[in-house]
């Protein structure tokens, strides 16, 4: 009887984790002011999250939320590339030249316990350059805070090199492709992952031992 229900308990695990798993996340731990080198090509589509524990802090209201960006150091003196930068306070900040609808965002939604804040980037070639699309999503919002678009990028400044939050005890997420607000709002907090990974090798220790 008691096989019979650790059997069944790993078949709704396995049919939950099947469902669940739409999107091909990478996780790793964020630690402040962190520069994150996953490079994203020139006409590539990624999401990029962190998961973190409300509320934010009016102390480090100015410290950096997430933000995503090409490698200035990289590139020619002066070049506008494709950047979004959001503050802990909800400030907006991109690269010059480019019409933001609002330079602040509401963050009235950061609730005590987890949060999930993301930046959907959607890069698409328009002729020799880049329509380039960012969206904003906070937990469990269908409607992004913010969405705006970058017009004609120049393909030489139209790739990201760099992820940066001012977070800490957070873990950050990223993945290629544009991921649906269910999908980032159901990102998993560090100790669910830690759980879940440990009642996976719970009930392989069981079968071998039995």
């Amino acid at each position: 009887m008691r096989k019979t229900f650790f059997a069944a308990l790993a078949a709704c695990c396995a049919l939950g984790m099947a469902q669940a798993v739409t999107f091909d996340w990478t996780a790793s731990a964020a630690t402040s002011g962190q520069d994150f080198a996953q490079s994203f090509a020139a006409g590539t589509s990624f999401t990029v999250a962190v998961v973190f524990n409300g509320p934010l802090d009016p102390a480090t209201s100015g410290n950096l939320l997430l933000q995503v960006s090409h490698n200035p150091g990289a590139r020619p003196t002066g070049s506008a590339g494709p950047t979004l930068a959001i503050d802990q306070s909800g400030a907006v900040s991109v690269r010059s030249g480019v019409t933001v609808p609002s330079n602040t965002l509401d963050l009235s939604g950061v609730t005590d316990g987890r949060n999930v804040f993301a930046i959907t980037v959607k890069s698409e070639a328009a002729g020799v350059n880049y329509d380039v699309t960012f969206e904003v999503y906070l937990n469990d919002g269908k409607d992004p805070l913010l969405s705006f678009t970058h017009s004609q990028v120049d393909g030489t400044v139209a790739d990201f090199e760099y992820i940066r939050t001012g977070l800490t005890d957070a873990t950050f997420y990223y993945g290629e492709g544009i991921a649906t607000p269910d999908q980032i709002a159901q990102l998993p907090e560090p100790t669910a992952l830690a759980l879940l990974a440990l009642g996976v090798a719970g009930l392989a220790l069981r079968r071998r031992v039995a």
